[in-house]
């Protein structure tokens, strides 16, 4: 596959800037506007063409050959029942407001008639199944229509066109099936979770796995892992070479190169990727052994 001549499918919504930000990490220059169908990429040596579609009709998109991959939530893929028709290349751990995936829940209103406590076996949801709780019709409202039917067999099961946690904190419904990525909103509203149906990360997708788009889910991911890094440079003297080194929490050994800092002293430069997290300390410490010309810089891209 030509990487050229690759045409990719961004998700508007929820995913768009988190995606877009992914996609400048590793080179992709463009200028996105999720109001614009479809992007030529210029100077880019990975992607020819980006296409503009709702999460929802990206595995679809892929199936028909519109866009030769593109990014979505894996509940998307399932809804559409395209995971053996189109190829999952790598799952990408960010969502609108975390690095994590989302999940796909089953929830209710607090104190409901048909709270999932009245429910003998909830663990199965198996009296859910039947459609009726106390003698009640159960009412159910989402976006999942096909992850709802293993769950509601002869429920009256409704599609949502959005707004799905309202209809059920006012009592329009008994329950619904929607996104939950903190549970805070569903918790300020008064709802609460009876089961987790499926964890849905952000996957890319692909008409075909050739090792070019495998090698661009890499890139993607590595750009992704780079997030939680950063490059610290430093000179040190060769007193304190080992103490410094010993005292660096390396994924790997650190790159020291020898240099003359003076004419008539002996020095070393030394390098090394430490997580984020751990940079204060730590260069509270390189300064107390002595460490000199500290420098902090990004990474991009960790493969």
């Amino acid at each position: 596959m030509d990487l050229s001549n690759f045409v990719l499918g961004v998700p508007n919504g929820s995913l768009f800037n988190n995606t877009v930000d992914l996609l400048k990490k590793i080179g992709t220059s463009a200028s996105f506007d999720d109001r614009i169908f479809e992007i030529e990429v210029k100077d880019s040596g990975i992607i020819s063409k980006i296409k503009i579609y709702r999460p929802q009709d990206i595995p679809i998109a892929i199936q028909r050959g519109k866009i030769d991959a593109g990014f979505c939530g894996w509940d998307c893929v399932k809804e559409a029942g395209m995971e053996r028709k189109i190829k999952k290349i790598t799952e990408l751990n960010y969502s609108k407001k975390t690095k994590k995936p989302v999940d796909i829940v089953l929830f209710c209103k607090e104190g409901s008639d048909v709270d999932p406590e009245v429910i003998k076996d909830k663990d199965d949801l198996k009296g859910l199944r039947g459609g009726i709780v106390d003698n009640k019709e159960i009412t159910v409202t989402t976006e999942y229509l096909k992850l709802a039917k293993p769950i509601f067999h002869r429920a009256n099961v409704t599609f949502s066109h959005g707004t799905t946690e309202q209809k059920v904190a006012d009592g329009l419904y008994d329950y619904g099936i929607g996104v939950s990525e903190t549970g805070i909103s569903l918790q300020k509203n008064g709802l609460k979770i009876v089961k987790k149906i499926l964890e849905s990360p952000t996957v890319l997708m692909a008409r075909k796995k050739t090792p070019e788009i495998i090698f661009f889910g890499e890139l993607l991911k590595g750009a992704l892992s780079a997030e939680e890094y950063q490059l610290l440079k430093m000179n040190v003297s060769s007193k304190i070479k080992e103490k410094i080194i010993e005292a660096l929490p390396s994924l790997l050994s650190p790159t020291v190169q020898t240099i003359n800092k003076l004419a008539s002293e002996k020095g070393y430069a030394i390098e090394t990727v430490v997580k984020t997290s751990e940079l204060a300390d730590l260069i509270i410490k390189l300064r107390k052994f002595g460490a000199k010309d500290i420098l902090v810089l990004d990474i991009n891209v960790k493969i």
